[in-house]
């Protein structure tokens, strides 16, 4: 994702301090964003905070900014019923890697 969207703002959820600064803080990305002066967003395992989904939306809609969404669950954000940025979004769904794929 790196060599992808050089210069975004990447969150890890799976790192305890950004998911506890994010937790009922969704808001925090855009200043985040601002401090980091970028608009491309990246966040790993989102389905952590459903609610940060709302907040991209917002920033979509309001300041034009990209999101790159990954996480292991989307199964689990769909039983949650959260916003799933319908129209707003492109799905890519990866399949798990095959014995040879993996190696020895």
């Amino acid at each position: 994702m790196r060599e992808r969207f050089p210069g975004a703002l990447r969150l890890d959820l799976l790192h305890e301090a950004t998911f506890a600064e994010l937790a009922g803080n969704a808001e925090r990305i855009e200043a985040m964003a601002d401090v980091a002066g970028v608009v491309t967003v990246c966040i790993d395992e989102v389905q952590k905070l459903p609610s940060l989904l709302d907040e991209a939306h917002r920033l979509i809609e309001a300041r034009g900014f990209r999101f790159v969404l990954t996480g292991s669950s989307a199964r689990k954000l769909r039983r949650a019923g959260v916003n799933l940025l319908a129209g707003r979004a492109r799905t890519l769904t990866m399949q798990p890697l095959t014995p040879v794929e993996l190696g020895p």
